[in-house]
């Protein structure tokens, strides 16, 4: 706790090696932490992929970091839209996220970390709908992972598809509606 008193402190105890371990095991790129980008996370590319799809899944799921975990991975379908803008804004679609349990701090606070494409999967494209249950369909059968919905307002789903903004403030804030 002494290297987090202060910044200089903070600064002082972050290595190479350490911010390395940081940004491949949050999955935050390293152009945001050095500053240099407003881009938060890795963005996967694993539409029309599924293979790639699970590869990247298995790769996080499979090889937990502390089994001592009590939480387990959750995948979320977030629909972009709440109530009436879900039909009106052009961009409605639905953002598919995987948290993955990294350690439990307490009874009441585990870390994740967070996959996406951050790309909506557009309600409106025919395909939509088959793509999203083959997602869920892995997640569930192939890796146990449970599925989940969730919405999330017009502005927020802007700030998703931006990768502007940490994953965990989405899921921390308890009013949002999850279905």
């Amino acid at each position: 706790f002494t290297d987090l008193q202060s910044d200089a402190t903070l600064l002082a105890w972050l290595s190479e090696d350490k911010i390395q371990w940081i940004s491949q095991t949050f999955l935050v790129r390293r152009e945001w932490i050095d500053g240099e980008d407003e881009r938060i996370f890795e963005q996967q590319d694993y539409d029309k992929d599924p293979g790639e799809f699970l590869s990247i899944i298995s790769r996080h799921t499979d090889a937990l970091l502390w089994e001592n975990v009590l939480a387990t991975s959750e995948a979320w379908f977030l629909r972009w839209g709440k109530g009436k803008d879900w039909i009106q804004k052009n961009n409605a679609g639905v953002f598919v996220v995987v948290r993955v349990p990294l350690a439990r701090l307490s009874s009441e606070l585990t870390v994740y970390k967070y996959i996406s494409d951050f790309e909506p999967y557009g309600w409106d494209e025919g395909r939509t709908a088959v793509q999203l249950r083959a997602w869920a369909r892995l997640l569930l059968v192939t890796k146990s992972v449970p599925c989940f919905g969730r919405e999330v307002s017009h502005e927020l789903g802007e700030h998703i598809w931006s990768n502007v903004v940490f994953l965990h403030e989405i899921f921390d804030d308890h009013s949002k509606v999850a279905r």
